[in-house]
């Protein structure tokens, strides 16, 4: 997590080093102007991102599940795209990962969704 997003109200509660699923095969590679970098990852340099208060971009699965990272996995259109960038074996590593941590993974997005609906209903209320 970058020192802004250690102060940002997105990642409040959430640990500087966390983990997050990332399976993509297209991302953002620079930041829009005027966004801000709030976490990179050495596999993803803009992780996550904000535009001013209330705009945010996440390139990593808060939503992810084991089953869902199962089921990415036997997907032959997943597997094709990732044969294409990373090396052989990249779904069973991110597989093992997911699960020997996903008790971790599912507080830091429980607590980053919560605190992205603190953000919007303040938004609503403005």
């Amino acid at each position: 997590m970058s020192d802004e997003g250690m102060c940002h109200r997105l990642f409040e509660g959430v640990e500087p080093l966390f983990r997050g699923v990332q399976w993509h095969c297209a991302e953002v590679k620079r930041l829009p102007d005027g966004a801000t970098c709030l976490a990179s990852s050495p596999q993803c340099r803009v992780a996550a991102m904000s535009y001013g208060s209330a705009a945010f971009g996440l390139q990593y699965h808060i939503e992810a599940s084991e089953q869902s990272i199962h089921e990415w996995a036997d997907s032959d259109a997943s597997r094709a795209a990732l044969a294409r960038q990373y090396p052989p074996n990249y779904a069973v590593g991110v597989q093992r990962r997911v699960s020997e941590s996903f008790a971790d993974i599912l507080k830091n997005s429980r607590r980053i969704y919560d605190n992205f609906m603190h953000v919007a209903i303040a938004r609503l209320q403005d």
